[in-house]
């Protein structure tokens, strides 16, 4: 038995929180800059989940084996569960409007310490020809760098 919550079951749940009134946010109240911006960290989130995922689990036996024994992909494995978690509070704060700004800029020095973690660890020893299934997530982050301060400047509260 499925079946969406009405609102006075929010406001129920609300009140034992302590707050009045609930309301969620959409992407149509906010400028086509923002909504580009958002929409493209979703998705490229979800790339990056789903490319990470066909590398642990389908392409393991084209990878260097030196980096499997240097423990990279279960590096790539923590980076993609804490950017999971990191997106799902990005995704949490924009609709339900709490500190927007600070997760996003959270996620942007999450994003930045990573790119530049990932290339003093990965690029120092390895060439990106070595690599280039590992490149995919190190030179397609300044696009999601770019798309998070174009969503952090663009964005207006309510």
């Amino acid at each position: 038995m499925k079946r969406k919550l009405d609102d006075e079951e929010y406001q129920a749940l609300l009140n034992m929180f302590g707050k009045e009134t609930l309301s969620i946010r959409r992407t149509a109240s906010q400028g086509a800059l923002f909504r580009f911006s958002f929409y493209l960290i979703n998705s490229y989130a979800l790339l990056i989940l789903v490319t990470y995922f066909l590398i642990s689990n389908y392409f393991t036996g084209e990878i260097n084996p030196v980096i499997l024994e240097n423990n990279y992909v279960e590096l790539l494995a923590r980076r993609a569960f804490a950017f999971f978690w990191i997106m799902s509070a990005f995704n949490l704060s924009f609709y339900f409007g709490v500190s927007f700004r600070f997760v996003t800029s959270v996620v942007l020095m999450y994003t930045v310490n990573a790119t530049f973690d990932q290339f003093l660890i990965m690029y120092d020893h390895y060439n990106v020809v070595d690599i280039p299934m590992f490149s995919a997530f190190f030179f397609s982050r300044p696009i999601l760098i770019l798309a998070l301060i174009l969503a952090l400047k663009s964005y207006k509260d309510e």
